[in-house]
């Protein structure tokens, strides 16, 4: 929230730009927060934490988490219309489609 928070000052609205930076943290946060429990796995294990890598601790389980949260998070984005909606504020007009 501090983000939106900020751009919205900063820029007096919350537009297509506010959802797109809101999207790029909450997309960032997952795996980040997976590799860092990775990293740290013996210590969570040690405190008695019990985080995703402590219980599965062959990895496996936490990689595909993270892909799994980028796979459906890259569909949403793209399927959602938010790139096309950017890139129409920014240039004007539509994006070009791909072929088929």
């Amino acid at each position: 929230m501090p983000p939106l928070i900020g751009y919205a000052a900063a820029s007096g609205a919350l537009d297509t730009w506010a959802l797109a930076l809101f999207l790029i943290l909450f997309v960032w946060q997952f795996p980040h927060f997976y590799a860092i429990a990775w990293m740290y796995r013996e210590d969570y294990a040690r405190g008695g934490i019990k985080m995703l890598p402590v219980i599965e601790p062959d990895g496996e389980s936490t990689a595909k988490r993270i892909v799994s949260r980028l796979n459906r998070t890259e569909h949403g984005v793209t399927r959602s219309g938010v790139m096309q909606a950017l890139i129409r504020q920014e240039v004007g007009h539509d994006p070009p489609t791909q072929p088929s």
